[in-house]
């Protein structure tokens, strides 16, 4: 954890005991600014061991300790969706100023060999309480970050059929969804925009 003006450490944590071969698929802060969450993953099935395995899930931790909090399973449970698999992952992407929790859950479709879709809720961690939110698009998502003010999701899609990656806006309020822009990935066939953030103006 550094400080963004001075560079200055605050904190370095070892974490190897939590992450065991698994790996971190996104991260955050919570709205109190003292705590952040990660979620862990391990890639394909059968690549590591069990006890890795039983380490998905999305944690909660504050910024200068070591011990992380992992959050309720019952939080991570979703409903079917006609024409896709079972879940495939279920994780934390943000957190609202008000508590709420953002989740997306990961499925490909029934038959499919396409790449993953992302189905996105609003969840009350005291209530259990789940409110879907509805997608214009929802497949090959990634990169989701909340904004400062959590009432917008910017996230990365990827399009291999058209060689091009856009980038979409989310407003939570008014329920629209835009296409800020897109550029082509060609002749590269790599993942060059790994990262979206937001600046708090």
């Amino acid at each position: 954890i550094h400080h963004t003006l001075s560079g200055k450490l605050f904190n370095k944590m070892e974490l190897a005991e939590i992450f065991l071969d698994c790996f971190a698929v996104n991260i955050g802060w919570l709205p109190d600014g003292e705590r952040l969450f990660f979620s862990l993953d391990t890639g394909a099935v059968g690549v590591t061991s069990e006890e890795s395995y039983q380490r998905i899930g999305t944690y909660f931790m504050k910024w200068d300790e070591t011990d992380a909090t992992r959050f309720p399973e019952s939080l991570f449970s979703f409903p079917s969706k006609e024409g896709f698999s079972g879940s495939l992952r279920s994780e934390c992407i943000g957190v609202r100023t008000d508590g709420i929790l953002i989740m997306r859950d990961l499925r490909h479709k029934k038959g499919g060999r396409g790449r993953a879709c992302s189905f996105l809720y609003l969840v009350n961690p005291d209530t259990k309480s789940k409110k879907e939110i509805p997608m214009v698009v929802f497949e090959g998502l990634s990169q989701f970050k909340v904004s400062h003010d959590g009432t917008k999701i910017a996230f990365i899609e990827d399009i291999y059929e058209d060689d091009s990656i856009h980038i979409w806006v989310r407003d939570l309020k008014t329920g629209k969804e835009n296409k800020i822009f897109s550029f082509p990935i060609r002749p590269f066939k790599g993942y060059y925009l790994g990262l979206v953030g937001w600046v708090e103006d």
